[in-house]
């Protein structure tokens, strides 16, 4: 695990997330848009793939979805858990890598944001990853993966 993830660095990362909360609505509208549009299931069950500090874990749970959040951090989880406790939801996270998911036809719809996907850097752990996503999902389930696009900020700038 990376040494970044110490406890102070987690509380930072949650702080700084919270910024990013201004626009959680938009993003679980997105969410349910996705689920009602692609999901041939109905969604209930979500698992929260680099669920962190709970950005997305809390809000879902609050409005009734069964979340499931999965980190490689042993300190986001308790950051996580802590504000679970404070918003009255419950929580149930694993810490797993997610390289090393095994769940089979358990979920409705994945989550993977805030470019958590792309602490992939192989190919093979790419594939590994989506295979599992793919595995973990009940038939007609759904998966959202975000990615940034780091060329945007300099499409129309000027070149030298």
């Amino acid at each position: 695990m990376s040494r970044i993830y110490t406890r102070p660095f987690a509380e930072y990362y949650d702080m700084r997330a919270e910024l990013l909360t201004r626009n959680v609505d938009q993003e679980l509208e997105f969410f349910r848009f996705v689920f009602d549009s692609f999901a041939s299931i109905q969604v209930r069950a979500i698992l929260d793939v680099g669920c962190g500090t709970g950005r997305h874990y809390i809000p879902l749970a609050q409005e009734g979805y069964d979340v499931t959040g999965l980190d490689g951090s042993q300190n986001m989880l308790s950051v996580l858990k802590r504000k679970a406790k404070e918003a009255s939801v419950r929580s149930r996270v694993l810490r797993k890598d997610m390289r090393d998911m095994d769940f089979a036809n358990e979920f409705d719809a994945i989550i993977c944001m805030n470019s958590a996907f792309m602490y992939l850097l192989k190919d093979e752990d790419i594939l590994q990853v989506l295979n599992a996503f793919h595995k973990a999902l009940k038939p007609g389930g759904a998966a959202i993966i975000d990615i940034m696009n780091f060329i945007s900020p300099w499409e129309g700038t000027k070149r030298i």
